[in-house]
């Protein structure tokens, strides 16, 4: 077989849009091939096997500067604001697909699981009270809150990140609380 640039780079394509929506488990290499619109012997000639073609498309390609300069010549008052702009820029873009695939793959299987906690007694309550009290947009604040804590609990238990694992029950309230206020009730920009 001989190296064909355009190939491996249908492949690479293929997997970060597959990876992203499937994760590890639910990707076949068949299946990336025929997104890619090649023969499935291409993978393991390119990047050996599966994990191969996993660390490849996961890793980003976006250039670490172009990440890190908007947040270096932000304000601090603004940092929030530029990370914000940084990554989701970054996962909007067909490169940023490596990444969510990174996180699919810590997920794997998870969102189906996630709608009942989505839609517990708890959030329908929550949500509820933020209608009753003529807040905006209910049911995003309550999708933005989850997403606070779901990253919380994810860095916290299930990484797990050493600091955020490190930091005592009643200093973590202390931190997330006020964050979630701002998704509850705080302007939405």
């Amino acid at each position: 077989m001989s190296d064909n640039p355009a190939s491996r780079q249908r492949i690479l394509t293929a997997a970060r849009t597959l990876f992203a929506l499937h994760g590890f488990n639910g990707t076949t290499l068949r299946a990336v091939a025929a997104e890619a619109g090649c023969d499935v012997a291409l993978i393991p000639h390119y990047f050996g096997n599966k994990q191969g073609l996993f660390d490849a498309a996961t890793d980003l390609p976006l250039p670490p500067e172009a990440l890190l300069a908007p947040l270096r010549d932000a304000p601090l008052e603004r940092l929030g604001s530029a990370v914000a702009r940084t990554f989701v820029h970054a996962w909007d873009t067909p490169e940023g697909a490596g990444m969510l695939a990174q996180l699919r793959s810590v997920l794997d299987d998870t969102p189906d699981r996630m709608l009942p906690l989505i839609d517990s007694a708890i959030w329908r309550h929550v949500r509820a009270r933020l209608a009753d009290e003529g807040v905006d947009e209910p049911e995003l604040r309550v999708e933005l809150a989850l997403s606070c804590l779901i990253g919380a609990v994810t860095m916290r238990k299930f990484l797990p990140a050493p600091r955020m694992s490190a930091v005592a029950s009643a200093q973590l309230v202390g931190i997330l609380g006020p964050v979630l206020q701002h998704h509850l009730t705080g302007d939405l920009g």
